[in-house]
């Protein structure tokens, strides 16, 4: 999933992360990837709900690249990563099979605002001037700026409610 990268420090949950330090790291790691794939669940939702979507089915010669309504939004997907130390990012946006997407999102002159494109997207791996204009139809972005708090306190929440269990199952042991 190649789209911009938005960085989001959450301050504040000092006493979550001493608490979530006390438990083995499996269980830190998967109370944290729950939390997240919870919270991210609205970027996902919003973003289907702003993506560009055909009239029509678009055929084409080779039934390979026929393009059926509402495929860039079915192919958002979430993309995890937990490090050890506990800091985490999540890559929400169209998979590879939705490349498109990220045209949509950028406009198809990408490469004018110095944006290398991989190989996968027929950019390989150099800069790509000579394509045909497309305009940009931002999802990605505004879907981010309109539902970051929702995602942030949602993501402290889940937390919370997951540490809160984790600490009830293991004292109950």
């Amino acid at each position: 999933m190649a789209q911009p990268e938005f960085d989001v420090k959450i301050d504040g949950l000092d006493v979550l992360q001493r608490k979530l330090e006390t438990f083995p790291l499996a269980v830190a790691r998967r109370c944290f990837r729950e939390a997240m794939t919870f919270a991210v669940r609205v970027w996902v939702d919003e973003m289907r709900a702003r993506a560009p979507k055909l009239d029509k089915v678009k055929l084409s010669e080779n039934p390979r690249y026929v393009r059926t309504p509402g495929y860039l939004s079915q192919h958002i997907g979430v993309r995890l990563t937990i490090n050890r130390d506990l800091q985490a990012s999540a890559q929400v946006g169209p998979g590879k099979s939705a490349y498109w997407g990220l045209f949509q999102e950028l406009g198809r002159r990408a490469a004018a605002a110095g944006l290398k494109l991989p190989a996968w997207l027929g950019g390989r791996g150099r800069r790509s001037g000579g394509a045909s204009a497309m305009a940009a139809r931002p999802f990605v972005r505004p879907s981010f700026e309109a539902r970051a708090d929702d995602v942030i306190n949602r993501f402290a929440d889940s937390l919370t409610k997951i540490v809160a269990e984790e600490i009830q199952k293991h004292s109950s042991r």
